[in-house]
């Protein structure tokens, strides 16, 4: 069984890390984010299969969940209100306003840390103890031995 996910030498930088120079960046790979490895095939679905278990939709988070959101971090969800009404409208592309559905706040018990979201968005919900978290990677590390290079499932 594996540790990691499969992984290559970077085809960009030839895994040194490095390409050319940018003034904000330096030298740094974009592609690799100059750690000089990319995934396989096979490591990039079970990476992608590791996700979708995690991904829950933001009606399912319970108190107590330990969650993952993009631009506002991890954090245990103490406080959970369905249903904020939100008075504001958007604009639509066709010109016309549109008024906001019901919003849903996740946040942390002090409510510093959080975000108003729809009910349908993707939230990911990891383990709460580093025990859970390793053996949801096993598992991960597990499907990926059960595909082929092409990263497809074995048929046998």
């Amino acid at each position: 069984m594996l540790n990691e996910f499969e992984t290559k030498s970077c085809g960009r930088c030839g895994g040194g890390g490095h390409y050319s120079y940018c003034e904000s960046y330096g030298t740094k790979c974009f592609k690799c984010a100059g750690s000089g490895k990319e995934l396989t095939k096979r490591g990039h679905a079970a990476y992608r299969w590791h996700k979708a278990r995690l991904t829950i939709k933001a009606s399912e988070v319970k108190l107590g969940d330990y969650v993952r959101i993009g631009g506002v971090g991890k954090f245990t969800v103490a406080c959970l209100y369905h249903n904020v009404r939100s008075n504001g409208k958007s604009l639509q592309p066709d010109g016309t306003w549109k008024d906001h559905p019901p919003h849903l706040y996740i946040g942390n018990a002090d409510e510093k840390l959080g975000i108003f979201t729809f009910d349908d968005a993707d939230v990911e919900r990891i383990g709460k103890t580093r025990e859970e978290r390793n053996a949801m990677l096993m598992e991960a590390f597990a499907y990926q031995d059960t595909l082929t290079q092409a990263g497809t499932v074995r048929k046998r």
